[in-house]
């Protein structure tokens, strides 16, 4: 398996980088590697095509940097990520490390990953900003649905702050195995692991529903998962930037969902929902 790396070049501030990003990730590309104010995305080569080039070309001009592009051969790949890959603390709630890393002194929480092309290192605002709303819910012996598991770093937390009743599913095949590595690098057994979209699952009622995802996606399934909250159930919606919060808030509202809770990190959103109640 070969990944390519699109490499953009610029005088990019932040706020370009993370909007940057979140277009790439619209697009397909998998993870990112931020250099000063350029930016190195990567997308499995397969999904290479000249429609998605000419995609990457509007964008550069948007945003008013160069960028280029090679090949690059998945062991390499994970040479580079494993170089650059640093441990990750949010508080003393939860501490995110690979393999290599001495443990944590003083968190609550200890996730083991090994850092592969699947989204979800807990490096990103988005993925950040939900284990800081997962600190203050009560999981034990509650069902919990992560959508778009990506590493599975939100089910293994889940886990370990005492749920019994764990589904993680993830449209990228890459992404579910390397969910089930980490499971079994954590040695958590009550999580359920699958592959496919949303629609191909029949899911009952839950407590909790993890989405960190993309804006798009969003768009597509918030009212879906609104149907699959229980009734005192609570939903975290993640990677949203902040300029497309109306549109995200009006679609959860017009879903009989309820905000409940809003965090910002940079330019972008954790959201909390439940579920509206009739009088």
């Amino acid at each position: 398996m070969s990944y390519a790396v699109f490499s953009f070049v610029g005088t990019l501030s932040t706020t370009q980088l993370e909007i940057l990003m979140a277009q790439l990730v619209d697009l397909g590309f998998e993870a990112f590697e931020e250099k000063d104010k350029n930016l190195d995305a990567y997308l499995l080569s397969a999904l290479k095509t000249n429609a998605l080039t000419q995609q990457v070309q509007l964008l550069a001009n948007q945003h008013l940097c160069q960028w280029t592009e090679k090949e690059l051969e998945d062991e390499n790949w994970n040479a580079q990520w494993e170089a650059s890959f640093h441990p990750v603390q949010v508080g003393d709630f939860c501490g995110i490390r690979a393999d290599f890393h001495p443990n944590f002194e003083e968190v609550q929480y200890q996730i083991t990953i090994n850092p592969k092309m699947a989204f979800g290192t807990g490096h990103h605002e988005t993925t950040h900003l939900v284990i800081e709303m997962m600190k203050n819910l009560s999981l034990s012996g509650k069902s919990v649905f992560d959508y778009g598991c990506g590493t599975g770093i939100l089910a293994i937390l889940a886990s370990k702050m005492g749920a019994h009743n764990i589904l993680a599913i993830d449209y990228d095949e890459n992404a579910t195995e390397n969910a089930l590595e980490n499971l079994k690098v954590n040695r958590i057994e009550n999580v359920k692991v699958a592959t496919g979209e949303l629609k191909d699952f029949e899911i009952s009622a839950q407590d909790f529903i993890l989405a960190n995802i993309n804006k798009p996606v969003l768009m597509l399934t918030i009212p879906s998962l609104a149907q699959r909250l229980a009734p005192n159930g609570t939903l975290i919606l993640s990677g949203i930037m902040k300029k497309d919060q109306n549109e995200i808030e009006n679609l959860a509202h017009n879903s009989d969902l309820l905000t409940l809770e809003i965090n910002q990190k940079g330019d972008w959103l954790a959201i909390k929902y439940g579920r509206q109640t009739t009088v």
